[in-house]
């Protein structure tokens, strides 16, 4: 694995935390922000979330959430939310929102055109309409379902204004 991918993946778990049971959340049973719904889908419907390794958890990361996509962003700040906020919310939502932030077609599929868009605004500019997206997402997931959702939104904005306002030096 990549150098910049362990990097990521440190900062993402710390989000993460490790076991939770809440029946609050859809995704069920989840360690290191994988879920029992998650790995059902995936095709791994025996996967022991409570006993999960960290390992096992950097497997599922760099397995569903990395992409060599990643790897092509120049800047580290932006790099690390698309990777975050992909593991959070999924790798489509947070290609979509990125794609929306660049002005580019928000089909969640990173290519060429995406890629083009991201290098041709500032890093600053591109992180602030990230975030601005990312919370978009966020509050109105939170409106939609406010029984649900409303409850993880602190910490949701919290986690998204933290990656925001790291500094390169606490990064790679």
């Amino acid at each position: 694995m990549s150098e910049r991918f362990d990097k990521f993946a440190a900062i993402t778990l710390k989000h993460e935390g490790g076991y939770v049971n809440d029946p609050a959340d859809v995704g069920g049973e989840t360690n290191f922000g994988i879920s029992r719904k998650f790995l059902d889908r995936k095709g791994f419907p025996d996967e022991d979330i409570k006993g999960m390794t960290l390992e096992r958890a950097k497997y599922f990361y760099k397995e569903f959430f990395w992409s060599d996509y990643i790897d092509i962003i120049d800047n580290d700040l932006t790099a690390l939310m698309l990777f975050d906020f992909g593991v959070n919310a999924g790798w489509k939502r947070a290609a979509k929102c990125l794609q929306k932030a660049v002005g580019t077609n928000p089909d969640g599929l990173i290519g060429p055109i995406t890629l083009a868009a991201v290098q041709q605004l500032s890093p600053n500019m591109t992180q602030r309409k990230f975030l601005r997206e990312i919370m978009l997402y966020y509050v109105g997931l939170a409106q939609k379902k406010r029984s649900t959702y409303i409850k993880f939104l602190r910490n949701w904005t919290l986690r998204a204004f933290g990656n925001f306002t790291l500094e390169k030096n606490q990064i790679v």
